[in-house]
């Protein structure tokens, strides 16, 4: 649609003028699929699809703009809508939104910013956006007066700003959240479990086996964490979250989380099919084991038990191990033990043994064993395989954070250093691979 508005007539670069339309649609597209709606995670394949649209989306609104702004723009026989004055100050904050966009990106791909910082400063995509769709709509026109394409100027532009307005007035507020208050704490060395109970007239009776929801401590605009939803009770204002204690934020499960605190909770996310077919394979890396730490009803209503091959490292580390052992003597499900510390297995031939044709495969942890589980359903033709896999900043370039918290603590002095310490106690909202690794994706295996 942007190509067909854009006249041939000799004299007007069409390329040009087309590069950069394509980037200020591709600038709105950006933002709507940051807003996390529920429409546009089924649309995409899942929360970690979406992500992924969103982040290369981005990149390429910058790639055209670079394209456009390094192409002939020139206008044959144009009409400027707002006066000349007012185009040549567009051009100027179109030139000012190339630099600040180019700043934001880099500092996204490099995670030179520990995320507490760089989680605002992400919010200033905006800016190079409005600068972008200023200059865009005040620019002289090659289309002349043509409702049409005036009002798809317009249309992305306003778009754009909705689904900013959007995130963050109802998505990053937690405004609309469901208030809940902490019952139960249960914490051991590496993990914590905790029990939430909704408001009176809310319930927990929309939320999935394998789904995880946003946890907002306190009041509305505070930092909100994923967590994996592991247990259901008979009262269905009653769920509890599992919560590896793997980063700065969640090793301080026992101060921030106390029976009795106020929290809000995000709708369920994720899109995670733990199965019920005859033949379901569960694999699970590290934290990755959360989503299949399920009520013993859950395992019970299934046509059949599950296998479940658990990777870790450390026995001491494994979460939920004790449990799943108990749910393995029950027979409520196969439970293969793999102790990465302990011995060295071959996990490609491992996998082929348990994944055989017409299985549905669940997995969750690690990107390497994902995807090496992915290949492996694949060639073994199994019917259906769902899969987690997420992180909320790019993964290229360095992480210049652990540097940051050097110098933090053996450079500073030790009150300016305890001040400062906010900039690296979070550094992702999900530590690394904190549970649930809450990218879900369903993908259908080819016959």
């Amino acid at each position: 649609m942007s190509w067909a508005f854009f006249s041939a007539e000799q004299g007007t670069d069409r390329w040009g003028l087309f590069f950069g339309t394509v980037s200020i649609v591709l600038m709105a597209w950006s933002f709507v699929l940051g807003t996390r709606w529920q429409f546009m995670e089924w649309a995409f394949g899942g929360f970690d699809r979406l992500h992924v649209w969103h982040r290369w989306v981005g990149a390429l609104a910058l790639v055209f703009l670079l394209l456009h702004s390094n192409a002939e723009n020139s206008v044959q026989n144009g009409e400027v809508p707002f006066g000349r004055s007012v185009e040549e100050f567009g051009v100027s904050l179109g030139e000012l939104a190339q630099t600040v966009l180019i700043v934001f990106i880099v500092v996204s791909i490099l995670r030179i910013l520990p995320y507490r910082i760089w989680r605002f400063s992400h919010l200033g995509m905006v800016i190079p956006f409005i600068f972008s769709a200023f200059h865009v709509l005040t620019a002289e026109r090659p289309f002349g007066d043509s409702l049409l394409a005036e009002g798809y100027l317009w249309a992305w532009s306003v778009i754009g700003l909705i689904a900013f307005v959007y995130r963050v007035l109802v998505v990053d507020s937690g405004f609309f959240d469901t208030p809940a208050t902490i019952a139960d704490v249960a914490v051991d060395p590496h993990s914590a479990s905790v029990s939430l109970v909704a408001r009176e007239g809310s319930s927990w009776s929309h939320v999935a086996p394998g789904q995880f929801v946003y946890l907002r401590l306190g009041g509305v605009f505070r930092e909100a964490h994923p967590f994996s939803v592991t247990a259901f009770t008979d009262d269905p204002r009653v769920i509890s979250l599992h919560i590896a204690q793997v980063g700065d934020w969640t090793t301080q499960v026992s101060s921030r989380f106390v029976p009795g605190a106020k929290v809000r909770v995000s709708r369920p996310h994720g899109h995670l099919r733990l199965g019920g077919e005859k033949k379901t394979v569960w694999i699970a890396g590290g934290s990755g084991i959360t989503p299949f730490l399920q009520r013993p009803s859950f395992f019970e209503a299934l046509d059949a038990p599950p296998t479940l091959v658990y990777f870790f490292r450390g026995k001491e580390k494994a979460i939920g191990l004790d449990y799943l052992t108990r749910l393995s003597d029950q027979g409520l499900i196969r439970l293969s033990r793999i102790d990465t510390t302990r011995e060295r297995v071959d996990r490609a031939a491992l996998l082929s043994e348990e994944i055989t044709a017409g299985s549905h495969v669940a997995v969750c942890g690690p990107r390497a064993l994902v995807s090496s589980v992915l290949r492996i359903a694949r060639k073994n033709r199994a019917s259906s395989a769902s899969f987690e896999l997420y992180d909320y900043r790019s993964p290229f370039g360095p992480n210049l954070n652990p540097l940051l918290r050097i110098l933090l603590e053996g450079v500073l002095p030790r009150r300016i250093a305890a001040k400062l310490r906010f900039l690296v106690d979070n550094d992702t909202p999900k530590e690394t691979q904190n549970s649930p690794s809450p990218m879900v994706s369903t993908a259908h295996i080819a016959q």
